[in-house]
């Protein structure tokens, strides 16, 4: 099992903080850095063009187990990621030398640990474990691609429950049936693969043009909505005027508008139980607005 790990804050820190623990993996606009560290997997994730793409981080943070974020300066970045990082609704680290506590008191973020950078490194190393959710299987893709001689790969995290060889999946909201022909957990040949492992299945049934970032696997059906009541939670930090958002749903992202009581996305989303919808407005400084529980 594997631990997942998103590293939130200025982009110099992210970097030199990911490069303290793992090797430089896959690059665009999230970046993994890769290591074993007596026998436990890490995997850091870098949203490497946020803040100019703000489903970066939230991307980064659905895929991991918990977050660790940097903070050097108070500044608009900051107020930004900590309303994010808390509609992500995961725990965390908050590597720091400052005293932040006044600027995330209200928010999940003022139960997080506070450390130092190198007590962070730490923490990450020997203290934080993969969240084993049990249930359903579910996994969450990131990448698609194909490889000559092997077919269509899928890169992602197993979110829950247990995948193994053989098994037939559907890719949602596509609703594309693929068969694993072969599970990898760093590049090496596996049967099965459990809730926070990072996987690369080879499959049969579709290609990536197909199935991409954003599907979720699931042998299970999954709800698939154009619309939802309009009960959003907001950030006490943010305005509450906008009637056009853009919504972000592990991996997956779609615009949307408010109508009455109503939310109408403009393109299908699939629904993970119990997973957070962020809802950002891109046209707004502060772009990050509020939370629904799926």
């Amino acid at each position: 099992m594997a631990l997942n790990i998103c590293v939130a804050g200025p982009t110099n820190r992210r970097e030199e903080f990911c490069k303290l623990i793992g090797k430089k993996g896959t690059s665009d606009d999230l970046t993994f850095y890769n290591t074993n560290y007596q026998g436990k997997i890490i995997h850091m994730l870098e949203p490497t063009r946020y803040p100019e793409k703000v489903d970066a981080l939230i991307d980064a943070a659905a895929l991991a187990d918990h977050i660790v974020f940097i903070v050097d300066e108070i500044n608009a970045e900051f107020g930004e990621q900590v309303v994010l990082l808390d509609q992500c609704c995961k725990n965390g680290v908050i590597a720091t030398e400052l005293d932040v506590s006044k600027f995330i008191a209200g928010t999940s973020l003022q139960n997080w640990k506070v450390a130092n950078f190198e007590e962070a490194k730490r923490i990450v190393m020997e203290e934080l474990a993969p969240l084993k959710k049990e249930g359903n299987p579910l996994v969450f893709i990131d990448h698609a691609f194909e490889v000559k001689g092997v077919g269509t790969v899928l890169l992602g995290v197993v979110r829950s429950g247990k995948i193994s060889v053989h098994d037939k999946l559907v890719a949602y909201p596509e609703q594309t049936t693929v068969e694993i022909r072969n599970i990898q957990k760093n590049d090496v040949d596996e049967k099965e693969a459990f809730g926070s492992d990072r996987v690369g299945l080879a499959v049969k049934g579709a290609s990536s043009k197909d199935v991409g970032r954003g599907s979720l696997l699931s042998p299970t059906p999954l709800a698939i909505i154009r619309e939802l009541p309009a009960k959003i939670e907001y950030s006490k930090f943010s305005q509450k005027d906008s009637k056009t958002l853009n919504a972000y749903h592990c991996l997956q992202s779609a615009p949307c508008r408010i109508d009455g009581d109503k939310i109408i996305f403009e393109k299908q989303i699939a629904i993970a139980p119990g997973e957070p919808i962020v809802f950002c407005d891109l046209n707004k400084k502060m772009r990050a607005v509020g939370k629904m529980i799926a």
